[in-house]
């Protein structure tokens, strides 16, 4: 997978929820790297839980945003 096509399925999928018109220009218009970072950042202290090489592979072998999520979800033990 791309890193934008990622992107723009994980986009799509925070599009899905119930939220406000503010909420909407904000996700429509993060960067591809902002809104991948915003699923691999602890909410706490932003830091980015996994690095940039692994980050590299997981996008690279992922199928989908699912997958990416599924791949990315060790890293937040």
């Amino acid at each position: 997978m791309e890193k934008s096509e990622l992107a723009n399925q994980l986009r799509q999928k925070e599009l899905k929820f119930n939220i406000s018109a503010e909420e909407i220009i904000k996700i429509a218009g993060a960067g591809d790297d902002e809104i991948i970072n915003s699923y691999i950042q602890c909410s706490c202290c932003d830091k980015k839980m996994v690095n940039e090489l692994n980050l590299i592979k997981i996008i690279s072998l992922s199928s989908t945003c699912d997958d990416f999520l599924k791949r990315t979800s060790i890293y937040f033990v």
